[in-house]
């Protein structure tokens, strides 16, 4: 079109857009915005809570929440938890199990909790992210929902990297 028909309107538009196609195919081209790297996540011992990031299609929430609170019962009687499902994204609830004094608490309640087959069950045994967190870096888990990113870090410096 530009050579068949110079000095035309349209020559002058198909000229116009072509070198802004050049422009934007150059290093100067408009790239999708990175994925914003996720919190950095800091080692505390202080208080913690366990989370278990359940799918929706479980069934009915409170359901898991009793079968969560009667393990609580049965295993860890003198210690004051709460069990509190909230909506994580479009396909998960985490469900919060606080408080533990500590990452060590914490973990012992993690690891019962993860070999529990029995009280547990459909529970325990579905395969779901299981970890334990510290209230600081509750937050930041929560707001970036970053759970790839936290169980990482979870494994590295809760579990040794296994």
């Amino acid at each position: 079109m530009i050579t068949n028909f110079p000095g035309t309107d349209e020559a002058k538009a198909a000229s116009a857009f072509i070198a802004n196609m050049d422009h934007l195919s150059g290093a100067d081209a408009v790239k999708a915005p990175a994925k914003p790297p996720g919190p950095t996540y800091a080692t505390e011992d202080g208080e913690h809570f366990v989370i278990l990031l359940a799918a929706d299609s479980a069934g009915r929430m409170p359901r898991v929440r009793a079968a969560i609170s009667n393990f609580d019962l049965s295993y860890f009687r003198g210690t004051p938890l709460q069990v509190m499902a909230n909506i994580y994204n479009d396909s998960l609830q985490a469900i919060t199990i606080r408080s533990f004094p500590n990452k060590q608490k914490a973990m012992e309640y993690y690891g019962l909790f993860k070999g529990n087959k029995t009280d547990l069950k459909g529970i325990a045994d579905r395969g779901w992210p299981l970890f334990a967190i510290s209230a600081a870096n509750y937050a930041k888990f929560y707001m970036a929902k970053d759970a790839s990113g936290y169980m990482d870090f979870f494994t590295k410096n809760y579990l040794g990297g296994k």
